[in-house]
């Protein structure tokens, strides 16, 4: 694949990466400013085959921008924490850990499991917002 072609797959996963990201404050203004969502839902498969579109592109290009790009998008990046985070998994971890989670207590543990993985959800997504508004505020925009 020619390096432009995979130039233009990373706009179109860049575009689906976004659409999940901000919003329009009222669809119905004609207000053309957008906004970073709370806890947005990003597709982990659209995430992984960015990431590795780009550093396949750098592999090429050798790109300090990529480089600068990649080190946000690493594994062990915050962004890549939320996008891992998996709410029910996290959820049912904290049940299984509940000795008396029988019938009788099973709907407060589930209420309590769901509000704690929510909050969990929260702080990660706290701790990649910076990195996020770097990559599609300024980096990745130099590109696409």
């Amino acid at each position: 694949m020619s390096l432009i072609a995979e130039l233009q797959d990373m706009k179109n996963l860049y575009t689906k990466l976004r659409e999940h990201l901000y919003s329009y404050p009222d669809h119905y203004t004609a207000s053309e400013e957008e906004y970073l969502m709370r806890t947005p839902w990003i597709d982990s498969t659209v995430y992984k085959q960015f990431r590795e579109g780009l550093a396949d592109i750098n592999d090429y290009l050798d790109s300090t921008l990529l480089a600068d790009i990649l080190d946000l998008l690493d594994e062990s990046s915050n962004l890549s924490k939320y996008v891992a985070f998996n709410s029910q998994s996290y959820q049912m971890d904290f049940i299984q850990e509940q000795m008396d989670a029988y019938e009788e207590k099973l709907d407060a543990y589930q209420e309590q499991a769901a509000s704690l993985a929510s909050e969990k959800e929260q702080e990660i997504w706290d701790e990649a917002e910076q990195d996020v508004r770097a990559l599609f505020e300024d980096l990745l925009p130099k590109i696409f």
